[in-house]
């Protein structure tokens, strides 16, 4: 949404407030914010629940105001946004963030748009050239990338002799090499910039062993190993690279692999909390890795 013009030296910028959100800079979802002096508190809303405020146009980085909020919001790339734990994190994430949403499903993350304000791009992680472009587009677009949530993931539970040689190629080339190629793309940008940070979803299934597992158990075994190398080489960027490990969260990862839950498994929230410990660290600390798991 545009700033539009509302008289002389004057705009209009319209702000979304998310239910009572009090007016405080870490809760504003600026869609566009380009330039003011001072704002005025608004008194009146529209009938979409659309703040206006007036303010007077000078140079953004003149106001201290401005340079705080611009600080305050970081663009965080999300693969997997379309459901599971990436679409939990982004809702949980887009009130305070730039998020950018990835995945094949451009019907869900339309949906989701919607409803956080995020962005998103129609991406298949499995193929390096269609990552390469789209974060090409992210760059051109949202200038700098702050943090990338490799999030995308799919599961087989069937003993090696079972599983057809395309579920092969499928769970290893959208667990472990799109996980590669999107931490390649990013820390393409990150190396430029001397700064970031790449959190992979890696999984318990990453440091344990089980039957039926074997293919499911490789392809994160693989991440877990290149996560571990890529924090020894992202560090001399001043890039930051975390593992995350969480035991099972009730997704629907399983039943789109027609699989069923069973057990114990945290909630998606519970998953978010500790992903969100891992942003809210001071930018010269490293969590190398990071596990959870339900009692």
């Amino acid at each position: 949404m545009a700033p539009s013009s509302s008289g002389p030296g004057r705009q209009v910028l319209i702000l979304k407030i998310r239910g009572s959100t009090p007016l405080g800079v870490t809760k504003l979802k600026l869609s566009c914010f380009t330039k003011y002096l001072q704002i005025r508190i608004p008194r009146r809303r529209n009938t979409c629940g659309e703040f206006y405020l007036s303010f007077i146009s000078v140079g953004v980085f003149d106001s201290p105001m401005a340079t705080d909020i611009l600080k305050l919001m970081k663009t965080i790339v999300i693969t997997g946004g379309s459901d599971g734990l990436g679409k939990v994190l982004a809702e949980k994430l887009a009130p305070d963030n730039k998020v950018i949403i990835l995945a094949r499903n451009e019907a869900a993350m339309q949906k989701i748009a919607a409803e956080t304000g995020c962005s998103h791009y129609v991406c298949d992680v499995r193929d390096a050239k269609q990552i390469a472009s789209t974060f090409g587009k992210i760059s051109e677009v949202h200038g700098k990338i702050d943090v990338l949530i490799n999030s995308a993931g799919v599961i087989v539970n069937a003993e090696l002799v079972d599983i057809p040689d395309k579920t092969i190629e499928n769970v290893i080339t959208t667990n472990t090499l799109g996980t590669i190629y999107a931490a390649k793309a990013a820390l393409i940008r990150m190396k430029e910039q001397k700064e970031g940070l790449i959190i992979n979803v890696v999984s318990t299934a990453g440091i344990t062993a089980k039957a039926t597992r074997s293919i499911y158990n490789a392809s994160k075994w693989a991440i877990t190993g290149f996560t571990k190398a890529l924090q020894e080489e992202a560090a001399e960027y001043n890039v930051r690279v975390t593992g995350f490990y969480p035991g099972t969260i009730r997704t629907n990862l399983f039943a789109k692999a027609g699989l069923s839950l069973n057990g114990k498994a945290m909630t998606t929230e519970q998953a978010v909390k500790a992903i969100e410990f891992v942003l809210s660290c001071d930018e010269d600390v490293l969590v190398p890795e990071i596990g959870i798991k339900p009692l």
